[in-house]
């Protein structure tokens, strides 16, 4: 056999121990980490570690007061700066915080820069 294909053999040979080193496991054994499951965690404080200040939430306005900026939204009391608070309208026209009603739908955004989590940003009336 010439030395070009001594060369093409030894390396064909290589490619495949290698190859079939790389595929070999134990019977039953799993690979590192793949059944790890998190450590389970109870339900207040998941809850109490969920950020949701920048997902769109619903309610019904139960009571509103322009003037101090404070908002009753199914018996939650929130608050917003009539100032820079934004209401728009559902074909997404600016609106006056002004348009907001008690016993009226509205989406709205949380301010997530406020650590009480109790300040609206945005209001999306439908």
């Amino acid at each position: 056999m010439n030395m070009r294909a001594s060369i093409v053999v030894f390396a064909l040979s290589s490619m495949i121990g290698l190859g079939a080193g790389q595929a070999t496991q134990l019977a039953g054994a799993s690979p590192a980490g793949a059944n790890v499951s998190p450590a389970s965690i109870d339900p207040a404080t998941r809850a109490a570690m969920r950020d949701d200040s920048n997902s769109l939430l619903s309610g019904v306005i139960d009571s509103v007061d322009v003037a101090t900026g404070s908002i009753v939204i199914q018996g939650r009391a929130l608050h917003f700066d009539a100032s820079s608070a934004q209401v728009f309208s559902a074909k997404g026209g600016t609106l006056s915080p002004y348009a907001l009603r008690a016993n009226q739908s509205v989406r709205f955004l949380r301010d997530g820069n406020d650590p009480s989590k109790r300040t609206i940003r945005v209001f999306y009336l439908p």
